[in-house]
Formats: C-alpha cells, structure tokens, sequence
C-alpha cells in the first residue's frame, strides 16, 4: 500500500515465478490498484494476467466466497506422473477464523498506512 508500483510488479513477478496460481493484489486506494494493473499488463503476458486480481479490501470477501465454491479435487501431471490433490472442505469455524485472520491484517495494513 506505500510501495511503488514497480516495486508492486517486482513482487507480483516473484508470486509467479513461486508458481502461485492465483495472486490478489489488494489496496484500499483504486488508483494504486489501476496505476500497477497497468504496469502489469505492459510487462507480463496475458496468460500470467489472467492469474491476477485487483481487489479493495471490500472486493476481497466477494472474492474469498468465490474460492469457497470452487471444485476441491484436481489432476494434474508433474514430469510424467498423473497427480491429483483432494482439498478437504473447511469446516465453519475455520472459515470464520480465516476471515477473521484475513480482515486483521486489511485492517494493520490501513493503520500502517493512516500512521500513528
């Protein structure tokens, strides 16, 4: 939220070359967010865009109910072998709890940012 937009993009590049599937990109400041989608889409392909979200931190629970519903078993292959990861469904509570450990750090995040 207080670094550059190309230090942001630095960041996002080191997210996809760790091979996470999914990258959020969260900010209370609209601006903040356009300003690094759009170094972004000059610098990455539109493949690694498309793995990208630009979200405020209201846009952020939308997005995490969305993950909720997502199927919980994939196939994959790695070097030859046929891979597949069964993700347990979480329970309420845990849910709740990561929303929980979620909106805690939104909220040190604006802090840091308001300052003391």
């Amino acid at each position: 939220m207080t670094t550059s937009g190309e230090h942001e993009l630095g960041n996002i590049q080191k997210c996809i070359a760790a091979g996470f599937e999914r990258i959020v990109i969260c900010s209370p400041n609209r601006k903040t967010l356009d300003r690094i989608e759009e170094l972004t889409e000059a610098a990455l392909t539109e493949t690694e865009t498309s793995r990208l979200s630009f979200l405020t931190p209201d846009g952020l629970w939308l997005y995490w109910e969305t993950l909720e519903a997502e199927p919980v078993t994939t196939e994959t292959t790695v070097r030859g072998y046929k891979v597949k990861v069964k993700y347990k469904a979480l329970k309420e509570e845990e849910v709740e709890a990561r929303k929980k450990a979620i909106a805690q750090t939104v909220l040190n995040g604006l802090r840091r940012l308001k300052g003391p």
